[in-house]
């Protein structure tokens, strides 16, 4: 395996809430999305393998910088197990894993297979998008709680979430192992599907935002990706956005000449106007 100079997903200035925090220090749905991808990709493989990894924590997500862009790498594989030939395992009366990401069946000492990654990426997926677990309580308590699998997606640390993510969540955190989705299925879910235009959306959002000279861009490189200039024109916020540069763009400096003594005043005025529109 490649050594990883970064950090995990476990690290706490890292595992948090998105809502009021600063851009690039936290889980968006989009950056979320980003390392969940990989993290699933990766289970795929191992699932179509028939390898069951049975200890998917945010400690096992090594990340390869400090950067929110960072790609990652699945670790931690020593509890993983190959079935054999795709039958179910039986533990024996062995709970393996940690306890805030075994799957029910797990712990209530059934026959488990693949679902169990599944479970245990859903609690992941629901750590990063609010940071919080989604049972919690001592050891009894605890499992008591993940059997029962009641959860509660309708809390404050909920209300900015879409409606895609919090139906993965449930998805991928069905008691049923037999109903819960698969690996083929979380991957192709629209959530995943949604936040990958989401990220160049709000990438492009960025660009404009950092330099309001550079607008041009959208004209010189969107225009050749017909789909994404198509998301590009539902976006409501990008509409709001250039709305705001048709207003200022009088006063948008060109490169080519000298610029006025305050620029710098001007610039921080616009962004902070636009930035209002968002918050």
């Amino acid at each position: 395996m490649i050594p990883a100079r970064g950090e995990t997903l476990s690290q706490p200035d890292k595992v948090r809430s998105w809502n009021g925090c600063t851009a690039g220090f936290v889980y968006s749905e989009a950056v979320a999305s980003h390392y969940m991808r990989q993290v699933l990709e990766a289970l795929r493989y191992c699932h179509e393998n028939d390898i069951i990894h049975r200890d998917i924590k945010p400690h096992c997500v090594l990340l390869a910088n400090k950067e929110n862009s960072a790609p990652v790498k699945l670790g931690g594989f020593g509890v993983a197990i190959q079935l054999q030939d795709g039958q179910l395992y039986c533990s024996g009366g062995h709970r393996i894993g940690t306890p805030h990401y075994m799957a029910p069946e797990v712990i209530e000492d059934q026959k488990y297979g693949k679902p169990v990654d599944i479970w245990a990426a859903g609690v992941l997926l629901h750590v990063l998008l609010t940071g919080t677990l989604p049972f919690v309580g001592s050891r009894d308590r605890l499992f008591q709680s993940i059997t029962k699998g009641k959860l509660h997606l309708d809390g404050p640390l909920w209300i900015s979430i879409t409606d895609n993510a919090k139906d993965l969540v449930r998805k991928m955190l069905s008691v049923d192992p037999n109903k819960r989705i698969t690996i083929h299925e979380v991957i192709n879910h629209k959530w995943l599907k949604v936040s990958i235009v989401q990220a160049f959306q709000h990438s492009a959002i960025s660009m404009i935002l950092e330099s309001l000279d550079d607008i041009e861009c959208l004209q010189e490189q969107l225009y050749e990706d017909k789909t994404m200039m198509n998301s590009l024109l539902e976006d409501k916020q990008l509409h709001i956005l250039l709305e705001l540069y048709d207003k200022i763009s009088s006063k948008v400096i060109s490169p080519n000449r000298t610029p006025p003594s305050d620029v710098v005043t001007r610039y921080h005025r616009c962004r902070s106007g636009v930035e209002g529109v968002f918050t």
